[in-house]
């Protein structure tokens, strides 16, 4: 069977049963995700080549320095717009969750940016999400010096995001760093995705063991570099993953965002403790259409 029509299959199984209300682009991404053949954790020699990133800027690109040490007070919006950066506001649907991106999730503090899934919930998980206010960017190096929060039960995303079928995502699974999920549905380790970019076939989905940390105790430097021909993803300047089908290939906003819809087959959860991902800056470039 196709895997949209594998997709499609159980997404109307799903609703003609009352087991969903409502399907979001997560949930959707998390069913094709269980069909696609995807890299175990591997020890990471055996999956990455031995090259770093360059800091080289491109002729004609964007520069892009936001060091959140600089904050010292005032609107934190208007303080992120200056710098390029936009707070979302949004309800997504999901199971057996919904989770609203809040304003009110948003804080600069102790030199960082800090996005902010909230503890508690039992309907809708409050849940944080910023962007680059220019939404034509067409190629990109970004990287991201970031610490997961403590608690699982969460999704740290950095990523590019046209809509659903023209996406590139670097993802900290909590629930999942170092033990798959108990169904097997879901690897331990860091999450490399290029969306599918129809509607038939699948994502392409990898996940990389982390060597020798975890991701929630201390900074590490997450790039991702898009060209028209590859994903790049870096972790302290080493390439983990390459990633050459389903490239995206449409104008896009780049976004980071810390979530949990409270699905086992993905974020788990929602936390007990409220997550706050942490960003103490961002760097790189970027060319627009």
């Amino acid at each position: 069977m196709l895997a949209s029509s594998f997709v499609s299959s159980v997404a109307a199984l799903l609703l003609a049963n009352g087991a969903l209300g409502y399907i979001s682009p997560h949930q959707l991404r998390w069913i094709e995700r269980t069909s696609t053949d995807r890299t175990s954790s591997l020890p990471l020699s055996n999956l990455v080549k031995t090259t770093t990133a360059s800091n080289s800027i491109p002729s004609g690109a964007t520069a892009l320095e936001i060091n959140f040490s600089d904050y010292t007070s005032g609107n934190i919006s208007s303080w992120l717009e200056d710098r390029g950066l936009k707070i979302y506001t949004q309800l997504i649907g999901g199971s057996p969750l919904t989770h609203t991106f809040t304003p009110s999730n948003v804080a600069i503090a102790d030199g960082t940016l800090q996005l902010t899934v909230s503890a508690g919930a039992t309907e809708d998980v409050k849940s944080a999400q910023v962007g680059t206010v220019d939404e034509n960017l067409l190629y990109l190096k970004i990287t991201t010096r970031a610490k997961a929060g403590k608690s699982e039960g969460v999704c740290s995303g950095l990523f590019t995001y046209h809509n659903d079928t023209q996406e590139a995502d670097i993802e900290i699974l909590t629930s999942y760093i170092n033990t798959p999920s108990a169904n097997g549905d879901v690897g331990a380790g860091l999450e490399f995705t290029n969306q599918k970019t129809g509607s038939e076939g699948l994502a392409s989905n990898y996940h990389v063991a982390y060597p020798d940390w975890d991701p929630r105790d201390d900074f590490h430097d997450y790039t991702l570099e898009w060209t028209a021909s590859a994903t790049r993803f870096y972790v302290d300047g080493e390439l983990w993953k390459e990633i050459t089908t389903n490239v995206p290939s449409v104008p896009s906003s780049f976004i980071w965002n810390n979530w949990s819809s409270g699905n086992v087959g993905w974020t788990a959860g929602p936390p007990t403790e409220d997550n706050v991902l942490e960003i103490e800056n961002i760097t790189g470039w970027y060319t627009t259409a």
